[in-house]
């Protein structure tokens, strides 16, 4: 079977900046090589003839992801670069004001965040105290209830009481009054009269018996004895008469006394009716206080279930902290992705290569590019030319005679005296 090896006239770049030079000062392209031979038997040899260009077998497009004003762009076309190369510089000036701000908002997050845990740990604190005076206030307002209870149904029958006891003192009272009037005074002027009369009479009587002794003993018909004794008698006499009279002179006085303080007693005991009857508002009092004590529970009550509550507060802080650590956790990737911004303004070669294209110049601005709809803008073209390949468009009617493997012979517009084969 003969082979028939195929012939691709094509053009290689080497570098740009060299093709560029040559294409800029009109340099004739070279005409395609044509060899003759004799017409004899033997091998046939056709060729194939198409116009490509030399690629590269990569290219990378550097691009920032930073936004802002290209300061300074370090390559040019051309220029190699190895992995870690500066390519650009990008005023850091907006970036760096967004890191701050975005430290600053982490900064207040972590704030947040701290108070929220200082907030939980105090409502925890506060709602157990509050729930426990609560309930303490509870007790002691149903304890102060049940004595105005006791007391309410108390208080009547010991105002009845009063007033009975008081009326019945007054009316002792009275009755004492109306019985030194009309019965002592009367009977006490009565006894003091009829004993005065009677020492009176008998002292009379005394009188007598010592005239009638004392002329006796004179006609010597009774002894002298007899004659003391009569005077003896009559001296009694005397004095007990003295005496009814005294006390028939003191005895109004003293029955005056005796009315004084039996009417002081009266009123008294008139004092005492008015104050046991005055003591029926303690009836009103002791249903009042009944009222306010059974109020005072409720309220203490009402105070037990604001308390329990304000336990459930707890769960509402709690997710607060879980709320402000969240916030801070979204502070912090923002502090990431601006430090990560930051970092950005200095662009670095990603790779070894040399620079194809440039696509903007220093002084540009460039949009930030770490959004969804954007991924950057490139600012060169790096690429890889250790290892080159043609690209070319063979005609329709040759394709069906190209096969893999096929001799090719390169013939580039920089170097046209040089084949490759």
């Amino acid at each position: 079977m003969k082979r028939t090896p195929l012939l691709i006239g094509g053009t290689l770049i080497v570098a740009v900046i060299a093709y560029a030079v040559k294409s800029q000062g009109g340099e004739a392209v070279p005409e395609i090589e044509y060899r003759y031979a004799k017409v004899e038997k033997g091998e046939l040899l056709r060729s194939i003839s198409a116009t490509g260009i030399a690629v590269a077998s990569t290219t990378v497009d550097v691009k920032s992801k930073a936004g802002g004003n290209v300061i300074r762009l370090l390559v040019a076309e051309g220029s190699r670069v190895k992995k870690g190369d500066l390519i650009a510089l990008i005023d850091p000036a907006d970036t760096q004001s967004i890191y701050d701000q975005a430290a600053a908002d982490l900064r207040s997050s972590d704030a947040r965040a701290s108070q929220a845990d200082s907030n939980v740990d105090l409502q925890i604190a506060q709602s157990a105290t509050t729930l426990a005076d609560a309930r303490a206030a509870l007790d002691a307002a149903k304890v102060r209830l049940r004595r105005a209870a006791i007391e309410e149904k108390r208080q009547p029958s010991l105002t009845d009481s009063a007033v009975r006891t008081a009326q019945a003192n007054l009316d002792s009272a009275t009755a004492a009054v109306e019985r030194l009037e009309k019965v002592t005074i009367p009977q006490n002027n009565r006894d003091a009269q009829s004993a005065l009369e009677q020492a009176e009479v008998g002292r009379n009587i005394a009188q007598s018996v010592l005239k009638r002794q004392e002329s006796l003993v004179e006609k010597g018909y009774v002894a002298t004895s007899a004659v003391e004794t009569a005077r003896n008698a009559l001296a009694q006499a005397e004095a007990a008469y003295q005496n009814a009279k005294q006390r028939s002179q003191t005895l109004e006085a003293a029955q005056s006394a005796d009315l004084r303080s039996s009417r002081l007693e009266v009123a008294r005991a008139e004092a005492a009716v008015g104050q046991a009857k005055a003591n029926i508002a303690q009836d009103d009092v002791a249903r009042t206080n009944l009222a306010e004590a059974r109020e005072a529970v409720r309220q203490a009550e009402i105070a037990v279930t604001r308390a329990v509550g304000d336990q459930q507060q707890i769960g509402i802080r709690r997710r607060d902290v879980d709320a402000a650590r969240a916030a801070t956790v979204r502070s912090r990737v923002a502090v990431q992705n601006a430090k990560t911004q930051l970092d950005s303004t200095r662009v670095y070669a990603p790779r070894d290569g040399v620079v194809t294209m440039k696509y903007l110049e220093e002084g540009t601005i460039i949009p930030p590019g770490t959004s969804t709809f954007a991924e950057g803008t490139s600012l060169v073209q790096l690429a890889d030319v250790t290892q080159l390949f043609i690209e070319c468009a063979v005609d329709e009617a040759d394709v069906g005679n190209v096969k893999a493997g096929q001799a090719v012979r390169i013939i580039s517009e920089a170097y046209p005296n040089e084949t490759l084969e």
